[in-house]
């Protein structure tokens, strides 16, 4: 019979000899080998007896003393797995939520329920507080094992890891029970045996606090209901082998190690801003591991309090804190944990329902303008020109999403970041400090290959200006064994090392901006980047095979004009949509490109129907429909010019294929806006961003329009619902309309006081009267004022939106030195615009703050005025 060499829980009230340990490892390996067995007793010639017993496939064994009565395991262990939606309520008077500090109830111990699962009472939470997420859950209890129990690491040692009872989890398993909103629960120390000291794990949290809050540091919160412990598993390590050192190979594989043990259950930190280049798992991220040899929480404290210490970090408002003491050996975790729920807010949901979504940071609508080449467009006296480099110098991306009006790593939300996550954890992270495109798996025999397309910064050309910020990026990859629950590692997956299981593979370059000429003609000189930037961002086929996204065609020199094929382009150049097509081949994943055409027939950019003017549908956004077809969004609009003048335009939206020419040609196709206002319409856009591509899930910014139409065409008059200084009002100027399937289903209009939400339809570049100096408006983002959302999950759906300006992305620039404010202008808002010229990159906390928003969705949602954002676990 084999010796069991893995993790386990071990109780004894006394020491135990290391030959009784070794006889104990004996018998628990053969009931391993055995199979079927689930608790032996051995007893030794002197009185002792070994009592070993599997719980969900953990062993616990019990060490009785001669004339000692034998104690068994207190409690059983869990692995929580949380499956749903992941949202952020937020309410006029709390505009960014609420989350911790938990305000304390003063009739209850620090400890009792009443303080540490308060449930949705608002009144117990602070506003503004991090971790403010909200579970929306049909699984009962929010999918937590009983309160009894002990949770596990999710990514845990294969060949001893919890077992589940009643066979393997189907992750595509719809659930049966009713949908609930959860907010966090703290969990209290929980003895695994009948000798574990709790009285010293909560000396060694509240010692921590205590010097914490002397050394003038927000106090750590206690550890999260649903996660592993993490100190405790270091503690019992300790005390197995007889040993405190951090290293050690006589711990169990994927435990050898602090930072192994320390990201057992992902990555603690979602979003990253640090001068780490590798990004190897030994890059931890403000998590740190204290150990000690002592039985006293006062005597571990003191060891660790030393100048300079980790123990009394700045780590803001998410400093979080797990204890652990077993039979004399202390350890203490300490992480800058930003999150309850790690999640992004873009996804892949595979056809096959064992495999559990992905998520990713991503952009606020899938449609994009010059997120990926922030630069601006004008007349000739604004030239395109970069405004920000896409990436800084630590590799972050310019972009980032406001949850707090600081510019913290727990307050923000990135455009692109470095995680990827699967069940509430951030199972992997970007190779050498890369950024995340997107992820897929597919099936690979007796495991599953989880592929990654990642952004480099040192990939990309020197020469950004004609290049582009993205031209290159590299397919990386790593396989998964299959086990009870499909793609869950032993480790976080990063780094490249090859000798590393759980590192990355692979890295082909693939070259983006080498986009060959269309069909309809048109050569370009070799070697020239013809595609500086995405239209759209990319998503995946459900069975993991393929990757589609929308690419400018053009050169620097094309965007001088920016009118393409007779339909003017706000947001660039016409895009086409280029596949990426996986194959596994082996001990690599092969990678060929596939560029498409333009979508309808660009040689016909109109087409007369009587006395309208029909003009093609331009592609903004693609996506895969249920056979992996290709599937597009779209606008389009329509002009009666036949002997009327000043007729307007009107707009349309819609999906389609490739064919699709007219706005006649597309499916929930729908009216959104009038250029003026008309009997059916009063709403001008500015803005359209793509929630969702199947779902024809559109949101669009906009205004009342300035005119109004005739009947029979002309303008007739001045809208009195018009805003002549409509970015500084207090009247509800700025309107939000949310489309799905073809139907509107919510309009909402929002005040702006101080300017900064604005969405003029045009560039504002009237000069200033007496001077040669304009204001124009910069609006690099599609979500720079509003930011769109769309999550669904077992057939269920939440459709939100935010209006809220972004930081870096608002901006209303003047000539260069800035001129004074003018005596009088054309345009009556310039005086007031000149309050917010040249500003600093981050505005302020009043200008941060969140406008309101919406949502809507096919289930319960937790009280609230709107969403921030909306996530799939």
């Amino acid at each position: 019979m084999s010796s069991y060499d893995g993790i386990w829980w071990l109780n004894s009230t006394q020491p135990v000899p290391p030959n009784v340990v070794a006889l104990a490892r004996k018998l628990v390996g053969s009931m391993v080998d055995i199979g079927d067995i689930q608790q032996r007793t051995q007893r030794l010639a002197d009185g002792t007896t070994i009592h070993a017993q599997l719980v969900d496939g953990l062993p616990r064994v019990t060490i009785t003393a001669p004339g000692e009565q034998t104690s068994q395991p207190a409690v059983g262990s869990s692995l929580w797995v949380p499956r749903g939606f992941v949202v952020y309520p937020a309410w006029s008077d709390a505009p960014f939520g609420v989350g911790i500090p938990i305000i304390p109830d003063a009739s209850a111990g620090p400890y009792d329920a009443l303080n540490t699962a308060p449930g949705l009472d608002r009144t117990r939470w602070t506003a503004g507080g991090v971790w403010g997420e909200v579970l929306l859950s049909a699984d009962p209890d929010a999918g937590y094992g009983p309160r009894e129990t002990v949770a596990v690491p999710f990514l845990y040692y294969s060949l001893r890891g919890p077992q589940y009872q009643g066979g393997s989890p189907q992750e595509g398993t719809v659930p049966t029970g009713t949908w609930s909103s959860f907010r966090l629960e703290l969990a209290p120390f929980v003895p695994l045996f009948q000798a574990d000291n709790i009285a010293v794990q909560q000396g060694l949290f509240e010692g921590l606090n205590a010097v914490r809050v002397a050394a003038g540091q927000q106090p750590a919160t206690l550890r999260l209901r649903g996660y592993g412990r993490l100190a405790e598993t270091t503690a019992r390590l300790m005390a197995v082998n007889g040993t405190d050192v951090a290293s050690s190979a006589v711990y169990p594989p994927t435990y050898q190690n602090a930072y192994d043990r320390l990201t057992k259950e992902g990555y603690s930190a979602d979003w990253i801003v640090g001068p780490f280049t590798g990004f190897t798992r030994k890059d931890v991220f403000s998590t740190y591991e204290f150990r000690a040899v002592t039985g006293s929480a006062a005597a571990a404290i003191a060891e660790w309090n030393i100048p300079d210490s980790p123990l009394v970090a700045n780590f803001g408002r998410s400093a979080l804190a797990d204890a652990g003491c077993c039979n004399g050996y202390c350890a203490l975790t300490l992480a800058d944990n930003d999150r309850w729920i790690h999640a992004g807010n873009m996804a892949w949901k595979s056809s096959d329902e064992a495999l559990p979504p992905l998520s990713w940071h991503g952009f606020a609508s899938v449609n994009l303008a010059w997120e990926t080449y922030p630069a601006t467009y004008g007349t000739a006296d604004a030239p395109l020109s970069p405004l920000y480099e896409f990436t800084n110098a630590v590799g972050d991306c310019w972009l980032t999403y406001p949850r707090a009006t600081s510019p913290t790593s727990s307050d923000v939300e990135p455009g692109m970041g470095r995680h990827i996550f699967s069940r509430g954890r951030a199972i992997a992270l970007a190779p050498n400090g890369g950024l995340v495109w997107g992820a897929c798996v597919m099936p690979n025999g007796n495991s599953d290959r989880l592929i990654a397309l990642i952004h480099h910064p040192a990939d990309q050309p020197s020469d950004f200006t004609h290049n582009g910020w993205t031209r290159y990026l590299r397919v990386w990859w790593a396989d998964v064994p299959v086990r009870a629950l499909r793609i869950d590692p032993e480790q976080v997956i990063c780094g490249t090392d090859t000798t590393d299981p759980w590192g990355w593979r692979g890295g082909t370059l693939v070259d983006m901006g080498a986009m060959p000429p269309p069909s309809t003609g048109g050569t370009l000189p070799p070697d020239t980047c013809s595609s500086l930037k995405y239209a759209s961002q990319w998503r995946f086929s459900s069975d993991g095979t393929r990757a589609v996204c929308l690419r400018d065609y053009g050169t620097y020199a094309d965007y001088s004009a920016l009118d393409t094929r007779g339909q003017s382009q706000p947001n660039g150049m016409e895009g086409r949509a280029v596949e990426l097509v996986f194959a596994i081949n082996g001990a690599d994943v092969g990678t060929s490109v596939v560029w498409h055409d333009y979508t309808g027939n660009p040689t016909q950019p109109a087409t007369n129907v009587g006395a309208i003017t029909k003009f093609r549908a331009i592609a903004q956004a693609v996506d895969y429909g249920p056979n992996n077809e290709l599937v597009f969004a779209f606008v389009a609009n329509t002009n009666e010019t036949e002997g009327i003048a000043n007729s307007p335009d009107t707009h349309y939206l819609g999906i389609g294929d490739a064919s699709a020419q007219w706005f006649t040609d597309l499916t929930h196709c729908v009216q959104y806006a009038v250029e003026f206002k008309t009997k059916a319409q009063n709403f001008t856009p500015s803005d359209v961003l793509v929630a969702d591509v199947r779902q024809a899930a559109f949101v669009v910014a906009g205004m009342r329009p300035e005119f109004i139409a005739g009947e029979s065409g002309g303008i007739i008059g001045v809208n009195p619902d018009w805003q002549q200084c409509w970015p500084f009002t207090p009247a509800n100027a700025h309107g939000v309309r949310m489309f799905k399937g073809g139907a509107l289903i919510d309009e909402h209009w929002y005040p702006i006081p101080d300017g900064v939400v604005v969405c003029p339809v045009f560039t504002c570049t009237i000069p200033v009267e007496g001077s040669s100096d304009f204001l124009t408006w910069l609006s690099p983002a599609n979500s720079a004022t509003v930011q769109a959302y769309w999550v669904e999950r077992f057939g269920e759906w939440i459709f939100s939106y935010q209006v809220s300006p972004v930081p870096q992305c608002c901006r209303v620039l003047s000539g260069d030195p800035p001129v004074a404010p003018p005596p009088y202008t054309n345009c009556g808002c310039w005086v007031s615009t000149y309050d917010v010229i040249n500003n600093a990159a981050w505005m302020t906390a009043a200008q941060l703050n969140p406008r309101g928003g919406r949502a809507l969705a096919s289930v319960p949602l937790p009280d609230h005025d709107w969403l921030i954002f909306s996530k799939v676990v």
